[in-house]
């Protein structure tokens, strides 16, 4: 039977975890580099018009109560229009209590992201 060459595989078994390492920091960088440029899409595509220019006391008028207007809420001084997802913003659903408002530090502690990605700016908020 061979004898097992033990310098070699101290080698092997100090580079392996280095290995894992490298790995886990590439995939890492990757996925930051991917949100980075996930985000800058974003930003790109969001620019469309900016009909609606609120103060904040101005856009609880659109909070879903008035079905003539827009279901709206602000995150990060923008105006977004979640009116088509209505059976998550309206009147008595899951996130009701974001619209209407500056919901920046609420969605920005549950991944606000969404927003930014699912629907259209439509304003931006003025004091």
């Amino acid at each position: 039977m061979k004898k097992l060459n033990s310098g070699r595989f101290n080698k092997i078994i100090i580079l392996l975890p280095l290995l894992f390492l490298g790995i886990a920091v590439l995939t890492g960088m990757g996925l930051i580099i991917s949100r980075v440029n996930k985000n800058q899409f974003v930003e790109t595509k969001q620019i469309t018009s900016n009909q609606y220019q609120l103060t904040l006391s101005q856009l609880k008028q659109y909070d879903g109560s008035d079905q003539a207007k827009p279901i709206l809420l602000a995150y990060h001084g923008a105006l977004y229009d979640v009116s088509t997802g209505k059976k998550y913003y309206g009147i008595g659903a899951t996130y009701h209590f974001l619209v209407g408002k500056d919901s920046t530090t609420v969605l920005d502690f549950i991944g606000g992201e969404i927003i930014k990605v699912k629907y259209p700016v439509v304003g931006k908020v003025i004091n």
